[in-house]
């Protein structure tokens, strides 16, 4: 025999001037009024029966509103869906004045009882409604605030109760903040990315409760939140392998704004360049003392920017940013589009001094590689050159280069210059030869030498390799402003270990020697956890990590591999005998 459970129910209706009053901490009597005025022809007790009967559906909501799947996925909830979304979205509606005073502040601290009698009687308000009163580390007295904002004591209790119940909830999970609050609270667009902008600020503890910043409504700094998740974050790289990918500000991106330090070099020769591009774009009120404004601001900005790797520095973020920034700003007499000329040409400005570079190996011509012949895929090959060529990338590296692939690569490249020489004798040697734009570079010395214990002796080669190894070394000049840098293109033994150590060492050894700034890359043959590239990543910035994480480099000519054998490491300036980095 078979058995069954029914449950038989009616429609539940929610009338919504009903729900809002609710919301807002109403009273039942509140709402008489006006169902008066809706039905003028009801009785009194018919209408106090309906309102109560709302107060029950509104009542018995509550806790399914809390956690919103219960309100969308209980079967037995016989409530039309639109209507239940509507409900949710005006439950977690935030109140930008009870927001603003939320953000920065800690939400899981434990919370303390206060004397609610007495806070009742003062308020003239029931024990009931202020049950929940919150008075945590940080002193949020919502009664105080409340009677700042003219809204019910409730309503601010709820708006704690809300944002940190969606902080707990999605602190720790994996992938995009708004992604997270929308699956799991079923809130729309910007109210999501509201509760995310929220929740990063709070878990990152940023001061924004002096009262220099209150000028900063929960809407302004929504909008900065929301832009410091999409550039700052874990979740900002694609490829971040971080579980807490838009909470948490990605520690890489701190540490490398440290080497924003190397424009201390040339900071002169920028202050000048930039305040020429001024003087042609901010209002006449603002030109004065340019001399003196923009070298401050841009040293403030870099300090702000290179101490961000220390935590109190990246909580004081807004108030550094006030007080060197906006202050300075406000003396010089700049308005908004003053500012914004001074990032673009700043960014201008240094974009130019940015190195575009692009190395590969080629695969040396070997006549058993079938298909894959020189012959057969070079055309390909120097397609894609002419297109680096059009894009203005200022330097290319190669290696596994035999003399007739350099002369077909040359053909590719006629504004480029190159320099190298091959690693022993014979047509089938092989160069790490580096291109180089020579209309933006000149050489101001280069040369080849060899990964061995005698590294001036043509051919030599370390006990055990399978081949001579080389490295060409390039000392350019930018013709544009006469900065400088180094450019090491190496190609590490594919046989022996022990040979590849020993050439970490040795190039780290010559980086360690040079003064200028470092560009060491090639084929090494190695993985990112192997000896060798550990020894470099100690004392250089592996690009490889901080940029774009790629997890492979070698195909061996179709997609199977995940070798990660190809690096670009890179060392800023030294001066004064330290390095800037």
């Amino acid at each position: 025999m078979t058995s069954w459970s029914v449950t038989c129910g009616s429609q539940i209706i929610v009338d919504p001037d009903v729900y809002t009053l609710w919301l807002n901490s109403g009273e039942q009597r509140d709402c008489i009024p006006y169902y008066r005025a809706r039905f003028p022809d009801i009785c009194d007790d018919v209408i106090k029966e309906a309102i109560a009967d709302q107060w029950r559906i509104l009542n018995f909501l509550r806790e399914r509103l809390v956690c919103p799947p219960r309100l969308i996925d209980e079967l037995r909830l016989q409530i039309n869906p639109s209507t239940s979304y509507k409900l949710i979205q005006q439950y977690y509606k935030l109140h930008p004045g009870v927001a603003r005073e939320l953000l920065g502040r800690s939400l899981t601290t434990s919370k303390q009882r206060k004397d609610l009698d007495v806070l009742a009687e003062r308020l003239s308000l029931p024990l009931r409604v202020c049950h929940r009163h919150f008075d945590t580390s940080h002193n949020v007295k919502f009664e105080v605030l409340a009677e700042r904002l003219s809204l019910p004591l409730r309503v601010c209790h709820r708006h704690f109760d809300n944002l940190r119940n969606v902080f707990v909830k999605v602190e720790d999970l994996e992938g995009s903040l708004v992604e997270n609050i929308q699956k799991l609270f079923y809130l729309e667009g910007d109210l999501s990315q509201q509760y995310a902008a929220a929740v990063f600020l709070c878990n990152n503890r940023f001061e924004l409760q002096k009262r220099r910043l209150q000028y900063l409504g929960f809407h302004c700094l929504v909008q900065c939140a929301t832009a410091m998740i999409e550039r700052w974050t874990y979740g900002a790289d694609q490829t971040s392998l971080a579980a807490d990918q838009d909470v948490d500000v990605d520690k890489a991106f701190l540490q490398n704004l440290k080497e924003l330090r190397a424009l201390d070099d040339d900071k002169h020769n920028m202050s000048a360049q930039l305040i020429q591009g001024l003087r042609k774009h901010i209002s006449g009120g603002a030109q004065g003392d340019l001399e003196i404004r923009v070298p401050a601001l841009s040293r403030d900005i870099m300090h702000i920017a290179v101490n961000m790797a220390k935590h109190k520095d990246l909580r004081d973020f807004f108030v550094d940013v006030h007080d060197k920034v906006v202050d300075a700003c406000f003396q010089s007499h700049w308005n908004c589009e003053d500012l914004d000329w001074f990032f673009r040409i700043n960014m201008r400005n240094f974009t130019g001094r940015l190195c575009k570079l692009i190395t590969f190996n080629v695969r040396y011509l070997n006549k058993r590689d079938g298909i894959d012949h020189w012959d057969i895929r070079k055309n390909d090959l120097l397609a894609a050159l002419r297109e680096f060529s059009c894009q203005e990338v200022d330097f290319i590296c190669f290696q596994e280069v035999v003399q007739q692939q350099l002369s077909d690569i040359k053909t590719a490249l006629p504004s480029y210059s190159s320099i190298g020489n091959k690693r022993n004798v014979g047509e089938s040697a092989e160069y790490n030869p580096i291109f180089y734009n020579s209309q933006k570079f000149s050489i101001l010395k280069n040369e080849t030498l060899w990964l061995s214990e005698t590294p001036e002796v043509v051919g030599s080669k370390f006990p055990g390799a399978g081949c001579p190894r080389i490295y060409t070394h390039g000392f350019f000049k930018n013709i544009a402003d006469n900065s400088a840098l180094h450019l090491i293109n190496t190609h590490l033994d594919h046989v022996s270990v022990p040979s590849r150590v020993f050439s970490a060492n040795q190039l780290c050894k010559i980086v360690g020697s040079l003064k200028e700034p470092v560009i060491l890359c090639g084929d090494f043959n190695a993985s990112p956890t192997d000896e060798e590239i550990l020894v470099i990543d100690a004392s250089m910035t592996n690009a490889m990590k901080t940029f774009n994480n790629y997890t492979a480099t070698f195909n061996g000519f179709d997609d199977s591999s995940n070798e990660l054998i190809d690096y670009v490491f890179g060392k800023v300036a030294i001066v004064d005998g330290r390095q800037t980095s």
